[in-house]
């Protein structure tokens, strides 16, 4: 007779959530005067079927300086009302860092967009002693 001693086999094994890939949208518009408040708005969908991501937050900021953070409707639209002060070239960022869902990971994403700044100018009318000009972002004066 044959006997047959114990025995026994194990292998580790990671279960990973599925993740899901987002694409998030930026429209804006690519010049503006400088102080002026413009809207920036976007839409955040899953990759795979195109569904609308409602509930998750969306921050924003230009070159480093936050604008702030939102929360996309139930069409996965988002917006910002905003304004930068200086005059030059800015690159605007939406970023969406992902989030959990039961059953699922939403991955990631973000969108960018340049824009120019500008100063306003106003005509000197030299009808008077004193006419009001912008230089370089400030209002000076010019006299007769």
């Amino acid at each position: 007779m044959v006997n047959y001693l114990p025995s026994s086999a194990f292998q580790s094994i990671r279960v990973m959530p599925l993740e899901i890939g987002t694409r998030l949208t930026l429209v804006a518009v690519d010049q503006v005067i400088q102080g002026v408040t413009f809207p920036m708005a976007g839409v955040l969908n899953r990759v795979d079927t195109g569904a609308a991501l409602e509930g998750e937050t969306i921050n924003a900021s230009y070159d480093g300086t936050v604008i702030g953070s939102t929360v996309t409707s139930a069409t996965g639209a988002y917006s910002f009302n905003v304004s930068i002060p200086d005059v030059g070239d800015y690159m605007l960022l939406v970023s969406f860092e992902g989030s959990t869902r039961p059953g699922f990971v939403l991955g990631a994403s973000r969108s960018l967009s340049d824009m120019v700044i500008t100063g306003l100018e106003i005509p000197a009318l030299i009808m008077g002693l004193v006419a009001p000009i912008l230089v370089g972002g400030t209002l000076a004066y010019l006299s007769k």
